[in-house]
């Protein structure tokens, strides 16, 4: 009987061995699959940023829409001045919340202090919704941004997205941009950037007509026809999401390219933005 008692007892103790190895083994895969979830969630952010330049050519290289190193920012635009900090880039993440950065325009003027605040005061009422995908949440914050500098006509662009999103791959967030006179600090309108890069609004359009018409040559070029018989029926097709192009989103990608929101080409599945090359009339 004692015997019999003895091997229950191990019996047991090598249940229990097993159970908490299995539990130890759950964990892990619960810890790993969390880390994995957090790796595509991030991989997610980028890829939205990215998205609205997914029709630019391959000419147009990712230092001019986002943030670069700061040594390398102040090498390359080291005259413009008016900088708070004179050590940092004109834009740069004050506060880090794991893939969402708090925005701090590095300008000094009443019209930028306000951004600023703004944005600082949005950041620390959202903080403590940001990143619950990963806690099993439908829903949560973010708050990133880029930027664009044109250096030859001392301007600066920034768009900043935010809001909430509730899916981690299909959700987009919302957004605001930015177009900045660095020199004054001044928050410029649609005319008043046109106006710093010595354009007219009819130069404008000419410019989004011959971007328009890259994008039916490589249509035409990719699939080797076209369902539009010529570039006329095919700019017929072409849908605008404002009336007038002063009250429309449009900001810098860098030197001589601007990003225009609420122009849908035929190719585009949805409402879209169009990259157009300034000067190219």
């Amino acid at each position: 009987m004692e015997e019999e008692k003895k091997e229950i007892r191990i019996s047991l103790s090598t249940f229990l061995l097993l159970i908490a190895i299995a539990i130890i083994i759950v964990m892990g895969v619960y810890i790993y699959l969390l880390k994995t979830s957090k790796t595509n969630e991030t991989q997610i952010q980028s890829d939205k940023i990215s998205n609205i330049y997914e029709r630019v050519d391959n000419s147009i290289e990712q230092s001019d829409t986002t943030e670069n190193d700061s040594n390398s920012k102040n090498i390359a635009y080291p005259n413009l001045g008016n900088r708070i900090d004179a050590s940092k880039e004109y834009v740069y993440a004050l506060q880090e919340y794991d893939t969402n950065k708090l925005p701090f325009i590095n300008i000094d003027s009443e019209d930028i202090k306000k951004i600023n605040d703004e944005w600082e005061k949005y950041f620390k009422e959202n903080k403590n919704s940001m990143n619950l995908f990963e806690k099993g949440k439908d829903k949560e914050t973010v708050l990133y941004y880029t930027y664009a500098i044109e250096h030859d006509k001392e301007l600066l662009s920034v768009q900043i997205y935010y809001g909430t999103v509730y899916d981690a791959t299909d959700s987009d967030p919302e957004s605001k941009y930015y177009n900045i006179d660095i020199k004054t600090g001044k928050i410029l309108t649609n005319k008043e950037l046109f106006d710093k890069l010595s354009l007219s609004k009819e130069e404008i359009q000419q410019d989004i007509k011959n971007a328009i018409r890259q994008e039916y040559n490589r249509s035409v070029k990719v699939l080797g026809q076209n369902k539009y018989k010529n570039f006329d029926s095919y700019m017929s097709a072409v849908k605008y999401y404002y009336d007038d192009i002063y009250d429309t989103k449009i900001y810098l990608l860098g030197s001589n390219k601007l990003c225009i929101e609420g122009i849908t080409t035929p190719e585009s599945l949805d409402y879209s933005a169009l990259i157009i090359d300034l000067y190219n009339y």
